[in-house]
């Protein structure tokens, strides 16, 4: 009876979950993208955010034949494709020019699957991608029958000021990788994407160990309403502005401070000696986010230098809780940076 019992919680547990990723899809599905609601979209969703790589690799071979990829992220950035436009000099020719001479040099553009792109870099320093490379890249896959991949797993839900971040790039990759936001910090991801991409697998194709949570469904569909209910995608533009603005302010007192950058509520800070880039100034980040925890402020840092200060804060953090962790920020670099 124990058992029975036990297997009859079980079942009842995946079917609430299978219920609400149903309702998930619902609700995803009468969202509009990218402008227009042309764009048929489905959405498959797994509790583990670590799977958010596995399931999109099975549909490339299930698609189109092929299993291998490209993956512009962090490490790859320096060599590939360089995402950053300084002093007004355009890298994006001469990064789908590297792309190219892979296709010629290491790999036929015939056997790529895929080419992996994060609209705004996370780790990599909040890079963001500049729509014209983005455009670019939509038509480089095009032309070789390449699937393009946004892999939004910090930018997506609302963080840019977009529902996703790609939408401000004037494309439509055809497959999307999300998670984190999504959910409020509830351990859930999604794959979204063309509709005959994501048709592709057969019945039962695709899953996962620890799919269907009905916690994390239910925080991911909370989630939702609140986006809808708040206008949080207005508020992301609104928190970006002000962070914005904050940090440039601090830029013209810090000399430290040499580029301010984001999208929407994704904005970083990059420390270098005397402002120039050449010097990223590691210890500088390292002390900082040092001195801010002990005045009660956590910051993150990233980059491939590990210069960079990344500011993620909750979409429906007030104004006054904003300011008050921007002026621990003022407070610490005037510390960090007195001349004794």
């Amino acid at each position: 009876m124990r058992k029975f019992a036990m297997e009859t919680t079980v079942g009842i547990f995946v079917l609430m979950g299978l219920v609400l990723i149903g309702y998930m899809t619902v609700k995803l599905g009468h969202v509009t993208f990218f402008g227009d609601d042309s764009y048929s979209l489905y959405a498959r969703f797994t509790s583990v955010s670590g799977l958010r790589t596995g399931n999109p690799v099975k549909m490339l071979g299930m698609e189109i034949g092929r299993v291998q990829s490209l993956t512009i992220d962090q490490e790859d950035l320096k060599a590939v494709v360089e995402l950053r436009v300084k002093n007004g000099i355009k890298v994006y020719d001469d990064a789908i020019a590297s792309i190219e001479q892979i296709f010629k040099n290491d790999i036929e553009a015939c056997r790529v699957a895929a080419i992996i792109i994060e609209p705004v870099q996370g780790e990599g320093g909040f890079n963001v991608a500049p729509p014209e490379l983005m455009q670019r890249l939509r038509t480089m896959c095009d032309q070789h029958g390449i699937l393009l991949i946004c892999d939004e797993v910090q930018t997506g839900a609302g963080r840019t000021g977009t529902w996703f971040a790609c939408e401000q790039s004037g494309i439509a990759p055809d497959l999307i990788t999300m998670a984190k936001s999504m959910a409020g910090g509830f351990p859930i991801s999604a794959v979204v994407g063309r509709a005959e991409v994501m048709d592709a697998p057969a019945a039962g194709g695709l899953g996962g160990t620890y799919a269907g949570s009905p916690m994390a469904c239910a925080a991911a569909l909370a989630v939702f309403d609140e986006f809808e209910k708040h206008d949080l995608l207005q508020r992301s533009r609104d928190v970006g502005q002000r962070i914005t603005a904050s940090l440039q302010a601090l830029a013209k007192r810090h000399s430290c401070i040499a580029d301010v950058r984001g999208l929407g509520a994704m904005v970083a800070m990059e420390l270098c000696r005397n402002g120039d880039p050449h010097q990223p100034d590691a210890e500088l980040t390292k002390a900082l986010a040092s001195e801010a925890t002990k005045r009660g402020l956590i910051i993150l840092t990233c980059g491939t230098y590990g210069n960079v200060v990344r500011i993620l804060v909750p979409l429906t953090a007030s104004n006054a809780l904003l300011d008050e962790g921007l002026a621990i920020i003022d407070a610490c670099l005037d510390a960090l940076t007195a001349v004794v």
